[in-house]
């Protein structure tokens, strides 16, 4: 994409319960994650489906945005559809998906999949933080799982670092 963002990151591992960001403690080795080619790993060509999500983000007129909020889902499974129904008919969020894209990982979602939530085609505030200076300037973005359980799927790594 062809946009310039100042982007400040708040890595969030929440239940659909909490909000607000939250930084776990450091109780198990991250691994690192370095680029492939850095690594000296070949680099594995890109999915079909990864030039037709670069070409459908690039056909929204977007506003200017600060963060990227990245959120775990807090269960084994979901899509943006079964979130949107939670958000909507729970939460009674008038928008839905409080996120504007979620990855699936599998497991109601093809691993590694990127769905485009209503909020991003619209471009208006999200509803994944706590905080409204993150729903109003943050992309959220929703990975399928529970990473105080397990690490997110190779595929949702890829897939959230391939824009």
């Amino acid at each position: 994409m062809h946009l310039r963002w100042k982007i400040g990151i708040c890595l969030s591992f929440l239940t659909l319960e909490f909000l607000g960001c939250y930084v776990p403690p450091v109780s198990r080795p991250t691994p690192a994650v370095r680029p492939r080619e850095s690594a000296g790993m070949p680099v594995k060509p890109q999915k079909k489906e990864e030039p037709y999500i670069v070409s459908q983000l690039d056909s929204y007129s977007v506003r200017n945005w600060r963060y990227i909020v990245i959120h775990h889902s807090a269960s084994a499974s979901g899509s943006a559809a079964q979130f949107d129904k939670y958000h909507r008919e729970k939460r009674r969020w008038e928008n839905g998906l409080g996120y504007h894209f979620v990855i699936g990982n599998g497991n109601g979602a093809p691993d590694g999949k990127i769905e485009i939530g209503n909020r991003w085609i619209s471009q208006i505030d999200g509803a994944h933080a706590g905080v409204q200076e993150y729903n109003h300037y943050g992309i959220g973005i929703c990975l399928v799982g529970n990473f105080n359980e397990s690490y997110p799927t190779a595929a949702q790594m890829a897939s959230l670092s391939a824009w």
